[in-house]
């Protein structure tokens, strides 16, 4: 029996159910299933399969395009926006990954939280404030940037186009990963 031919795994059949997915083709070729199958309400690609212990893990693949991208409003914060690209709402179980825009001009607040952000500048210029002393790192696309809980600090668009970023952050019990736990 080919695999496209196999039943699917009574598990992947109410993890279908409950989420209302049309599977696309099926393949696989070492006794694991594999289901790939494409979800038209939000136009990205996923592929199941059993792993470890008959868990079911879900592979997701999204253009940043397709994510709409959120004007950060909050206070402190100007000519920014971010697209949740992964969140809990996809399924991560550990982290989140956004796409931070900022303008010429633009910056984010001086601020902090609970959780450690990595960041990875991919575009632009512009500067890093950090520290209760706010000392001044410029960053620049190919910088990468640990921040650790509660570290204050702030990101100004110090050029001429916008300044782009990759962020991740650990998602927190009950916590989305489009937002963070301020420090008391």
């Amino acid at each position: 029996m080919r695999n496209w031919q196999r039943p699917l795994h009574p598990f992947i059949l109410r993890s279908l159910r409950s989420k209302s997915l049309t599977p696309h083709k099926f393949s696989g070729w070492t006794g694991e299933e594999n289901l790939h199958y494409f979800s038209p309400a939000r136009a990205r690609y996923r592929q199941a399969h059993l792993c470890r212990k008959n868990r079911l893990c879900i592979m997701i693949l999204k253009h940043a395009s397709d994510v709409p991208a959120v004007p950060m409003t909050k206070p402190g914060f100007s000519g920014m926006q971010a697209r949740f690209l992964l969140t809990a709402d996809d399924g991560c179980p550990r982290y989140a990954m956004r796409l931070m825009e900022i303008a010429p001009g633009g910056c984010t607040s001086f601020h902090n939280h609970k959780e450690e952000h990595e960041m990875y500048f991919f575009e632009g210029e512009g500067l890093l404030i950090a520290g209760k002393t706010g000392s001044e790192h410029p960053v620049r696309a190919g910088d990468a940037l640990l921040l650790m809980p509660c570290e204050l600090h702030q990101i100004r668009n110090t050029g001429k186009g916008m300044l782009k970023m990759i962020c991740t952050v650990p998602l927190f019990p009950g916590k989305t990963g489009k937002e963070t736990s301020p420090c008391e």
